[in-house]
């Protein structure tokens, strides 16, 4: 389904597709291994290109834990736009420099 809708980017994890299947406690490496809750971060960053759509299924639930928050940054923005005007030109017209080390 994916491959229908973009190209699949190829990264240190895998060739497009990452498994998060569950693993043996002793196994795990990741918190996307794990049941713990995972707060609002951006994946990929570190990359040159970060993916711009992720999509994830979800195999098996846990039976406790496993809460992940979903931010639509679009509103974000938009909120941001409209309460701190200033601050939003500001992360609009301000450049940084990408390091990649």
């Amino acid at each position: 389904v994916c491959e229908r809708i973009g190209h699949l980017q190829r990264t240190f994890y895998a060739d497009g597709m990452w498994d998060t299947a569950p693993k043996a406690a002793e196994d795990i490496n990741d918190t996307a291994y794990s049941n713990m809750e995972l707060k609002p971060h951006t994946d990929c960053t570190y990359l040159s290109k970060a993916p711009g759509l992720q999509f994830f299924n979800c195999v098996a639930q846990s039976s406790s834990g496993g809460m992940t928050w979903i931010v639509d940054g679009f509103s974000v923005a938009a909120a941001m736009k409209a309460s701190h005007p200033r601050t939003f030109q500001f992360f609009c017209s301000t450049s940084r420099t990408r390091v990649v080390g």
